[in-house]
């Protein structure tokens, strides 16, 4: 099973890679259908209970998750970029805030999806505003992360 790498970079900076076995555009598709987010993004102890996608530049999301302690968390976020290589590479930047706002404000990420042996390379780089906030992300980003993309996985196989 491929396992997600994560590491911090810079001050401010986590990277994350993950492999998939589907094609770039279904994977793409995973990422931003609201029907298919629901389906893997979260934990079945904090299942995501809301998405709203408007996928293209200048437009945005919000997506929601209820919590264990019966709060419900929001991401709200906006695209800036959104391009398509010749050979159906994706590249795609975001912004987003939580709410609550744990993260002391915007965050930016960037995604690639890039074809590499039958399936799917994406690599993530999300930039926070200060090393404090990266720093508590990354403590528990791994465990959530390998839970979420197990989930994608099973979802990507279902066709």
């Amino acid at each position: 099973m491929n396992d997600v790498v994560i590491a911090a970079v810079g001050a401010t900076q986590i990277r994350m890679e993950r492999k998939f076995a589907a094609p770039v555009a279904e994977v793409v598709k995973a990422w931003l259908e609201p029907d298919l987010m629901k389906r893997w993004l979260g934990s079945p102890e904090m299942p995501m209970v809301l998405a709203e996608m408007d996928a293209r530049p200048g437009g945005g999301f919000r997506l929601g998750w209820d919590m264990a302690s019966g709060q419900r968390m929001w991401l709200t976020g906006t695209f800036m970029q959104m391009d398509v290589a010749e050979n159906g590479d994706r590249f795609i930047v975001h912004t987003e805030v939580f709410d609550p706002d744990w993260t002391g404000g915007e965050t930016q990420e960037e995604v690639e999806y890039l074809a590499q042996d039958g399936g799917t390379l994406v690599r993530s780089v999300l930039t926070y505003g200060t090393a404090q906030v990266r720093d508590a992300a990354l403590s528990g980003m791994a465990e959530g992360m390998r839970g979420s993309y197990a989930r994608l996985d099973a979802v990507l196989a279902e066709g």
